[in-house]
């Protein structure tokens, strides 16, 4: 019985010896694992440190690699072992060194990802990393390399982003295989380029026909809202480019500058210098006929007076001066008579001296009749508007004064009898007085107007 329990008791002790020197084992194989483990994991963190946090040995090993093999095997050791657990920095700084050894094994190695986006941070790591670099290589393979579906959105990211001309990021876009994306991003890149040089924004859309068909007018409409002036002198690119884009850019425009004139400190001389820079043919002409009705009442200076005479087409510059006569007799007379030597034709300048002074006469009659008394008046018709108003005002002074000016021998006749009435409704003699000594109407003609004075 004795023996028998001291058995069991030293079986239970060699029992609980052997486990503990497992368990000894054990713990120290973990310990020893773990130190392996962290040395390999701080060796690769410290390998893919940016430059300045890389130690000798590990920036040597990674600019060494001279075989695309060799890269490639370290690509999997840092993205796929690495199981994505480095930062961004550490990343960039991985390819800051690789993309100028072996820039094309390094990107097909990354389209191959499996993971989107964890391939659209990587591709975009390496592509911004190759641009710094290297930008003109990069160009070249992007621009001919078919690319696929898996660059869309990193071509995006790299046309707004990095620094690169306008032209060349729309480039870029165009290599987008998705349409609406490819629209979407080359309108941004343009948005862009308005804000920096609206003018060379607004010329390569003017200038580029599938551009100008796509983004012309939602371009024109955003530079028309910034500056109207831009997009007024750049409209002469215009002509040759589908009319109907063309009509709805120029009814934007008619429709901004009537917002604009009804707006404080509306500047019409910007908008008529312009219209002037306009080269001179048919199609700015429609443009100009267009936009100049609505700013003639608010400029009048001499960029507007040359914009009118500049004009092409006889008809619509004439219409122009016309409507320019208007606005300056009821402002400035003398200024009005002056703009009349701008008319070409001698009728038309007739005409619009003809207009003025009959304007000037209704508002100051002895003013008019004392200038037009000072100048040669030829063949013109003011003198008898002068005596009509005269005799409208009832100053039959300055109505005898003009009627001797008078060509026509009809229109003499006629205001002569104006008078004789005018003068009949205040005194019977004078009218008489005035009818037989100071009119050339014969006896028979007397006799006739008495007769229907007194049936009267």
């Amino acid at each position: 019985m004795i023996l028998s329990r001291l058995i069991k008791t030293l079986f239970i002790a060699l029992l609980t010896t052997f486990l503990l020197i497992v368990l000894l084992k054990n713990v120290i194989f973990d310990e020893s694992k773990k130190s392996t483990i962290s040395t390999t994991l701080n060796h690769q963190t410290t390998s893919m440190l940016p430059h300045n946090e890389m130690n000798h040995n590990d920036k040597n090993r990674y600019q060494n690699v001279s075989d695309s093999s060799e890269l490639i095997t370290l690509l999997q050791q840092v993205i796929v072992a690495g199981n994505k657990q480095y930062t961004e920095t550490q990343y960039k700084a991985f390819f800051v060194l690789w993309m100028s050894k072996e820039p094309e094994s390094v990107m097909a190695y990354l389209l191959n990802l499996k993971d989107e986006n964890f391939r659209f941070s990587m591709l975009l790591l390496a592509m911004t990393a190759w641009s710094d670099i290297d930008s003109d290589t990069l160009n070249t393979w992007l621009l001919t390399t078919k690319t696929g579906t898996k660059l869309d959105f990193v071509i995006v990211e790299l046309s707004q982003n990095i620094s690169i001309s306008p032209q060349l990021a729309i480039q870029y876009t165009e290599k987008i295989n998705e349409i609406d994306l490819r629209n979407k991003s080359t309108f941004n890149i343009i948005q862009k380029w308005i804000d920096t040089d609206m003018f060379d924004a607004v010329g390569w859309v003017s200038q580029n026909n599938v551009a100008y068909q796509q983004y012309g007018l939602p371009i024109y409409s955003l530079v028309i809202e910034e500056d109207i002036d831009v997009a007024l002198s750049s409209l002469y690119l215009l002509s040759d480019k589908d009319p109907s884009i063309t009509a709805a850019i120029i009814d934007a425009i008619t429709t901004k500058t009537f917002q604009l004139v009804s707006e404080e400190g509306f500047d019409a001389d910007n908008i008529a210098l312009a219209l002037l820079s306009l080269p001179h043919n048919d199609f700015n002409d429609t443009i100009i006929e267009a936009i100049l009705p609505l700013i003639l009442s608010h400029s009048t200076t001499d960029n507007t007076i040359s914009l009118i005479d500049n004009i092409s087409s006889d008809e619509v510059r004439d219409a122009m001066q016309q409507q320019m006569v208007g606005i300056l007799m009821r402002s400035d007379i003398p200024t009005a008579l002056n703009y009349i030597d701008y008319f070409e034709s001698d009728d038309k300048r007739q005409q619009a001296f003809d207009t003025i002074i009959y304007h000037w006469a209704e508002q100051d009659l002895s003013a008019a009749s004392d200038w037009l008394s000072s100048v040669d008046i030829g063949n013109s018709d003011a003198g008898f508007s002068l005596a009509q108003i005269a005799v409208q005002q009832n100053d039959i002074n300055i109505a005898q004064k003009w009627i001797k000016e008078i060509k026509n021998n009809y229109d003499v006749d006629e205001m002569q009898y104006l008078i004789f009435t005018q003068l009949y409704q205040e005194n019977t003699d004078s009218a008489l007085d005035y009818l037989n000594d100071q009119t050339d109407f014969s006896e028979q003609e007397i006799h006739t107007i008495l007769s229907s004075m007194n049936s009267n």
